[in-house]
Parts: C-alpha cells; structure tokens; sequence
C-alpha cells in the first residue's frame, strides 16, 4: 500500500506524514462537500396573479442582482432550505482539521 521508502526511511517519514495527513482531511470534508449541494430534481410552483411559476434551485442564485431577495423570500421555507442547501447557505458547519498542536488535559 506505501512505498518502501514510507515505511524505512525516517528521513522521508514528515514530508510524507504531511501528504497523508492531508489526504484524511480532505475525506473528512468530502461528505460534508457533497451533502452541501442543492437538489437537481426539486422543484416549487408559485402562483403570481394568474401566472404560475415552477422553480428550482438555481432561481435562487442565477441572477446576482435579485439573488438575495430570492434567498431571503423562499430559503425559510423549509422543504426549499432542505431542497438548496447551496443555494440556501444551509450546509452548516465544514468540518476543519484538527489542531495539530492540541494536548491532553486532566479532568
């Protein structure tokens, strides 16, 4: 699984210690990065006087003028928050590396 010169060479261990280090911080952030994404297939119909509308989740963020007030008129509803996510800066928070300079305390 490694190269030899991983697992015998004490002089190549850090910089290679590095790399997989962040290797597992980038995995620990891809679930995060993928459940962050809007829905491809919800959609919501609103009715404006007579007319009637079908959105998704791009309406909220493809015209950078109206984006805010989009976000700020349909992203408390819950089924579009949960639908666009992206869209709706509903992703919580990303995970972030550890701090590598923590220490064990005594209770």
């Amino acid at each position: 699984l490694f190269p030899e010169s991983f697992i015998n060479s004490s002089r190549e261990r850090p910089t290679n210690m590095i790399c997989v280090k962040a290797l597992l911080y980038s995995l620990i952030a891809l679930p995060a990065a993928l459940a962050c994404s809007d829905s491809t297939s919800f959609t919501w119909n609103y009715t404006h006087g007579t007319t009637k509308y079908t959105h998704h989740c791009s309406f909220l963020s493809n015209d950078e003028s109206k984006n805010e007030k989009r976000r700020n008129n349909w992203c408390s509803n819950d089924k579009v928050k949960d639908n666009c996510k992206k869209s709706c800066d509903n992703c919580g928070d990303d995970p972030s590396p550890p701090n590598d300079n923590c220490t064990d305390t005594k209770k």
